[in-house]
C-alpha cells in the first residue's frame, strides 16, 4: 500500500488570530452551545452521547469531571488541530485561493466542522468561480444547534468574511491576465 500525503500550504496567522479570538481560551471545561464538552480553543473533550449535555435531558453531567489544562496545552492541541482543518479546506476546495480566503475558510471549518463545509454552498460557489458571492455565504452560518441565531457568531462570520474579501481583488486580477 503506497502512503500519499497531502501538501498543505502554510497556515496564514490570520487563521490563527481568527480562531483564537472567536473561539476563546478556557483553561476550565465547559459545555459549547451544541452541549459538547470543551476546553481550550474550542477542544472537544469527548463526543461520546453519555458525555454532552442535551436541554431537557435533566441534570447536565458535570463538564468538571475533565481536568483543567494549561495554556501551553491549549496550544499545544491548537497547533496540533489547525492542520488537519487547513487539509480539509485545500481537499474540498478547488478554486484558487488567496491567503485571506483560506485563513477564513480554515476558521470556519474549525469551528463548524468539515462535514458542514463539503455540502456547504458557500463551497459549490466557490468551486464554481463565484468568489466574491461566496463570501456573503458566511452570513447564513449564525445559529447554534438549537437553531437559535447568536449575536457571537454574526459577529464571528463578519470577521471572516472581512478576511476572506481581503485581497479578493487581486485573485480576480490574476484571473483576468491569465484569460488574456
Amino acid at each position: 500500500m503506497i502512503a500519499v500525503r497531502i501538501a498543505i500550504r502554510p497556515i496564514p496567522e490570520a487563521a490563527l488570530r481568527l480562531i483564537r479570538r472567536w473561539e476563546g481560551l478556557r483553561l476550565r471545561p465547559y459545555y459549547d452551545t451544541a452541549g459538547i464538552p470543551t476546553i481550550g480553543y474550542g477542544h472537544v473533550l469527548s463526543w461520546r452521547p453519555e458525555d454532552r449535555w442535551r436541554k431537557g435531558r435533566g441534570r447536565r453531567p458535570p463538564a468538571r469531571r475533565f481536568p483543567a489544562i494549561t495554556e501551553a496545552q491549549a496550544v499545544a492541541w491548537l497547533e496540533e488541530e489547525v492542520p488537519r482543518y487547513a487539509a480539509f479546506v485545500g481537499t474540498l476546495i478547488t478554486a484558487p485561493m488567496t491567503d485571506g480566503m483560506y485563513a477564513a475558510l480554515v476558521s470556519f471549518t474549525y469551528n463548524v466542522g468539515p462535514t458542514n463545509l463539503r455540502h456547504s454552498t458557500l463551497r459549490r460557489m466557490l468551486n464554481r468561480g463565484e468568489a466574491v458571492d461566496a463570501g456573503e455565504q458566511f452570513l447564513r452560518w449564525v445559529y447554534d444547534a438549537r437553531r437559535n441565531k447568536l449575536a457571537g457568531l454574526l459577529a464571528r462570520r463578519r470577521d471572516e468574511r472581512a478576511v476572506y474579501l481581503s485581497g479578493i481583488h487581486l485573485l480576480n486580477q490574476e484571473s483576468h491576465a491569465m484569460n488574456q
